[in-house]
């Protein structure tokens, strides 16, 4: 049985919630899995391949995301390795967003080089402008409020889990 982490870097839960739908799909197709937070992992030993998630605010990936990619670079870069993003830019998939967030995901990369992602996911997150804490409240524009709401293809990210089971197992 192949033996899988899908580790996940959120700051309000949007990326843990992925994280964990990407595991249940995982699990269905015959994995084993453990659902972890990335800045809680001390090592990747044992694992056939990883899943790695996270967040995007204000274009910048969550830090829980790269410190856990420089901290388990050796390992990652000797097993399957699949990395998505979770960005309030997704949630019109235009081809200007669609850059821009693949620009988000170049950061994740460049944290660790030597990792070779084969596979990247790039979905849209959520809103909820009323979990902020503050000052991060006062700095969310009127325009962005009205994007408030979840933006989340469910189907998209179960399809690209549905695809990683193989690819996972080597």
């Amino acid at each position: 049985m192949t033996n899988i982490l899908v580790a996940y870097a959120s700051w309000k839960g949007t990326s843990q919630e992925v994280a964990a739908e990407i595991a249940g799909i995982l699990r269905e197709q015959g994995a084993q899995v453990d659902l972890e937070a990335a800045g809680k992992m001390r090592s990747v030993e044992g694992y056939d391949g990883v899943v790695l998630g996270a967040s995007v605010r204000m274009g910048r990936p969550n830090s829980a995301a790269i410190a856990f990619l420089r901290r388990h670079v050796a390992k990652l870069a000797s097993i399957p390795t699949a990395l998505f993003i979770v960005c309030m830019t997704m949630k019109d998939c235009t081809e200007e967003n669609i850059k821009t967030a693949e620009s988000y995901m170049d950061k994740l990369k460049t944290a660790a080089p030597a990792v070779k992602p084969m596979a990247e996911g790039l979905f849209a997150g959520q809103m909820v402008p009323e979990v902020f804490p503050w000052p991060a409240s006062k700095l969310i524009t009127r325009e962005a409020m009205g994007d408030a709401g979840d933006y989340r293809d469910w189907e998209a990210i179960r399809a690209w889990a549905a695809g990683l089971a193989a690819k996972l197992a080597g």
